[in-house]
């Protein structure tokens, strides 16, 4: 299976240290890199305001690598720790 790169930030309601993925599950929304997905986050961070990032809960975003399908690059799961 391929392993591609995604942004994460902490899981609400969930134990503690569990993170989930903080964009879509699917392809588009993996990277090939850490350094693309870490350029991405840095991104959103940059042109998302604070009280947006805050209302959606990703003030504490991090860059983890995820196991994805072939060929589609889908996510094959959405939790991480």
């Amino acid at each position: 299976m391929p392993i591609r790169f995604v942004i994460t930030k902490p899981a609400l309601d969930m134990p503690p240290n569990t993170r989930v993925l903080a964009q879509y599950a699917q392809g588009q929304y993996t990277y090939a890199t850490e350094e693309e997905a870490v350029s991405r986050m840095r991104e959103i961070l940059q042109n998302t305001s604070l009280r947006t990032l805050e209302s959606l809960g990703m003030t504490d975003l991090r860059v983890d690598p995820c196991e994805c399908w072939p060929v589609h690059f889908d996510p094959k799961g959405v939790y991480f720790h």
